[in-house]
């Protein structure tokens, strides 16, 4: 389950509780740059992708989780590490537009 957006605090535990009772692994509640999640009770670094439409696109929607997307192998990611030679954008914007990471040499 990704973040939880609410307007009270117990809603959230509410549905973390959920997640756990359905046995999924959610993310873990905290900034923008924590990409943790928390499965069976455990907290878990992990770095994940998915793989969508390979194109550059006009605008762009605000990510919380996937928020790394090359544009060229068509993949979002969950780590926003400025340190990689990361091709493409940070979507982290929400006016639609994006950041972009350190080209690839």
């Amino acid at each position: 389950m990704d973040r939880v957006y609410t307007n009270k605090d117990h809603q959230e535990k509410v549905m973390i509780a959920f997640a756990e009772k359905q046995g999924w692994a959610y993310r873990v509640p905290g900034g923008v740059y924590e990409r943790g999640v928390m499965y069976q009770g455990k907290k878990h670094d992990v770095q994940m992708s998915v793989q969508i439409k390979k194109l550059k696109y006009e605008k762009y929607p605000y990510m919380d989780t996937f928020s790394r997307y090359d544009y060229v192998t068509g993949e979002l990611w969950n780590d926003m590490d400025k340190n990689q030679r990361t091709r493409g954008h940070i979507l982290t914007s929400t006016q639609g537009d994006f950041n972009k990471g350190q080209e690839r040499g």
